[in-house]
């Protein structure tokens, strides 16, 4: 399984955790983890094969820390 299928799944797995919460705050959080799954979809689809995804990445700055 390729690692972008992975993140459909895991994504899948919290949206459905979510749909089954019963508490605001646990479905939220559950919401909140399955956005970062596909946010991490969609840079991993927009990089060209083996392209190391750190050397994309913003640098931290002093005053952005």
């Amino acid at each position: 399984m390729s690692e972008v299928n992975d993140y459909r799944a895991n994504l899948a797995i919290c949206q459905c955790m979510a749909a089954k919460s019963f508490d605001a705050l646990e479905r939220r959080s559950w919401l909140d983890m399955a956005e970062s799954w596909r946010l991490l979809i969609i840079c991993r689809e927009e990089l060209p094969l083996g392209e190391n995804t750190a050397s994309v990445a913003p640098t931290p700055t002093a005053a952005g820390i």
